[in-house]
């Protein structure tokens, strides 16, 4: 991929390279504890929070004739702000 190329690719009006991201994100998020141990010490890690924001921001901006192939990822995303709800409240 040359540099035009990435350029359309990461285009926030490139809605189908958006649904791409957002669905590898959330694939990041389910995987991050998995990841995290094979990768201890070895990388930086990303706020998770952040990414959560970013998918947000994505649902927020995608075309609404588009939207409903985001539901696995809004999906993931959910659950996880739930869950860290949850952890929050058990401190």
């Amino acid at each position: 991929m040359d540099n035009r190329q990435f350029e359309q690719f990461g285009n926030p009006s490139n809605n189908v390279s958006r649904l791409l991201l957002a669905h590898f994100v959330a694939l990041h998020i389910i995987l991050a504890p998995i990841l995290g141990r094979e990768r201890q010490g070895r990388m930086i890690s990303t706020d998770t929070e952040s990414i959560l924001d970013w998918l947000d921001k994505i649902h927020e901006e995608m075309s609404p004739s588009l939207r409903h192939f985001l539901d696995w990822p809004t999906t993931v995303a959910t659950y996880v702000r739930q869950v860290k709800a949850s952890h929050r409240g058990h401190d």
